[in-house]
This record gives C-alpha cells, structure tokens and sequence, in this order.
C-alpha cells in the first residue's frame, strides 16, 4: 500500500497524473458533453481499490462510472491501486462520494535502457529518454510469473510506470508493472509530459531527454501543439533505422479544467502532486504553471524516504524551501485553465 508518511496529498495533474483527449465523448476528452457539472475535481493515487476507489482520502462509488484508460473505456477490475486518477463526481458525505468519470493516463510504457537499483528495488530507471525514480513505496506487480520484484528488472524488459512527472522529464512512479512483450499490451509505447524545444517547421519536440517527431499526427492536432503543453503520446512504430526520433501517432492534451467545461468555480479542485519551482521563482505543479494566493495551513507530514521528494510541513516549506516537494493543494482554476492554490495540506 503507498503511503506518504500519512500526508495527504491534493494534486493537479500531471502524471502524470493526465486526461486524454481522445475516446468516447462527444467533446473529446471522454466525457458526455451534457453531462452535469461535478461537484469535486480530484487527482491522485489510487490508495484502496476495494469498495471502490480511494483518492485524496475520499471515497468513490464506481459501479456507474464511466472509466477511461489511455482513452480507451475499461471496467472497474483495470483500477489498481498506485494509478494517478482523475475523479470527477458528487460528494456526498464527508470522505465519501460518487464518481461519474475516472480518467487514468499512463505515464510511460516502454522498454527499460537503464536500471540502477539497489538489493531492495530502490534507485531509477531510464526508459524513452526519461529517468524513473523509484522508492521504497513504488507498487510493482508482473505479468511474467518468474519475475516477482523490481530488482529482477533487466534491459530491454518493456515496463508500464504510473505516477508524477516533472517538467524535466523525471517520473516518480507510483506504481510500475512488468508486461509480457509478447502480449498486445507490449505493442503500444506511451510518453507523458511537458514538450519543449518545439519546431513547428520540422514537425519535432521534446519530452525529457526523448526527440519526438510528430508530422504523422493528424493536421489539426499538429496546429494545437504549443511549448509547455502537457502531453500524453503514443506509438505502435516508435522508431525506425532511418530515424532518430520517437515516432509519435497520437498527442493527446492534459488539460485538467477543460473537463469542467463552464463551472470552473463551482468545483471543489483538489490535487496531488509534485510541486516545483525555478531559479526564476516559476512555481509549477507536476510540470504545469501553478499561481497561488494567501495559503490556509493543512495537516503537515514529514520528510521523506528513500527517492522520495520531501514533504511540506506548512504552506511556507511548500512554496519557499526545498523543492521539488510533494504537496498537497486545494483550490480552483481561473478562467484560463491556470491552477490557483488556495490551500496547501
């Protein structure tokens, strides 16, 4: 079970945390375009799977829900615990609510290039130009019967990895499962984070370390690309001898406040993330541009462990030492998407 030293963490996402664009909705985010405005917008680690989902220390009812993955509509057996979720739905009552829609994105899938972990499956692995940090509360599980632990990993072994992912590319994962290559699930590679180093001539950016061409993506998705964007991509071809760069099929926007369409004050946003901040004083959660206001003090934590960010104690340690820092935020979007953080637990 993860556990952050008993903080709660609030977060907008990320991966990391992620809402596809694609599948299912009339809009294209999944969603029905009539449905009713929800009353909380929620983002973080699955902490229970059982009777439901617990998220940010609420739970939800799921057995109405409407439940996407990578876009695709799944069933409630495909939410494990260690997933970064989107929850929208209706409190109703305290620590308890329905869900109308959950949406999970996968941070990254694809084959392991680097493994640097100690004898008790700690440490980072490099995948599709990102580095993965992995620690002592990183849930794993495989589909390969004879491998059972994290340290058993090896290069070339194709991994599934949920969780937070910085602006730089760095993914603190949540959970991490091991696919059998051989299956379906092993023919799709995912990326998600912030692009950068953008050339709308050449059709390219980055993500991380990772070179991405996106001149195969259909044209309207191509004229909506912009630097800073927070992304998910996805390819069945990632690369061929005659390219150096990630071959991109699909770019699908994370864009948290669209899904609340016009009641963007009327919903309680809270998130849990990764919270980061430049030499420039640029505050940013999970890779995303973040303002804040006067912050209400929340219920503190203590520092991490083990490749684990450091957690806030009080909304000044949030904002103003170490960084990154795992937070968690209450708050609200202003009318141009931006998260505003009002609270900080």
């Amino acid at each position: 079970m993860i556990t952050y030293n008993n903080v709660r963490v609030l977060t907008l996402l990320f991966s990391v945390t992620l809402f596809a664009c694609t599948g299912g909705g009339e809009d294209g985010t999944g969603l029905i375009e009539n449905d009713p405005p929800p009353s909380i917008l929620s983002i973080g680690v699955i902490s229970d799977d059982r009777d439901g989902v617990t998220v940010n220390n609420t739970n939800y009812q799921i057995d109405a829900s409407r439940i996407l993955v990578d876009g695709l509509s799944r069933s409630p057996e495909d939410l494990t615990k260690g997933m970064v979720a989107t929850v929208l739905g209706d409190i109703n009552t305290e620590n308890r609510a329905t869900a109308n829609n959950i949406i999970v994105n996968t941070a990254l899938a694809g084959a392991v290039t680097r493994q640097d972990l100690d004898d008790q499956g700690i440490g980072s692995l490099d995948s599709l130009g990102q580095k993965i940090l992995i620690s002592d509360t990183t849930l794993f599980d495989s589909e390969i019967t004879e491998i059972s632990s994290l340290v058993e990993l090896s290069i070339d072994d194709f991994i599934q990895v949920h969780g937070f992912t910085l602006s730089n590319g760095t993914i603190y994962a949540t959970h991490l499962r091991l696919i059998d290559s051989s299956l379906d699930e092993a023919s799709t590679f995912y990326v998600s984070g912030v692009i950068h180093e953008l050339d709308t001539a050449a059709k390219t950016f980055a993500i991380g370390q990772l070179r991405l061409d996106y001149s195969g993506v259909d044209p309207q998705t191509q004229l909506a690309v912009e630097n800073e964007q927070l992304v998910q991509v996805s390819s069945t071809i990632p690369s061929t001898d005659q390219s150096p760069f990630f071959l991109v099929d699909q770019v699908h926007t994370i864009h948290p406040a669209a899904l609340l369409k016009n009641s963007l004050e009327n919903t309680l946003v809270i998130i849990q993330g990764i919270f980061e901040y430049d030499n420039n004083s640029v505050k940013k959660l999970n890779g995303q541009m973040v303002q804040h206001q006067d912050l209400a003090a929340g219920s503190g934590g203590e520092s991490t462990n083990n490749n684990h960010p450091p957690t806030a104690s009080t909304p000044s340690d949030a904002l103003n030492t170490l960084t990154p820092t795992l937070i968690t935020s209450e708050g609200r979007f202003s009318n141009d998407g931006t998260f505003i953080m009002e609270r900080v637990q």
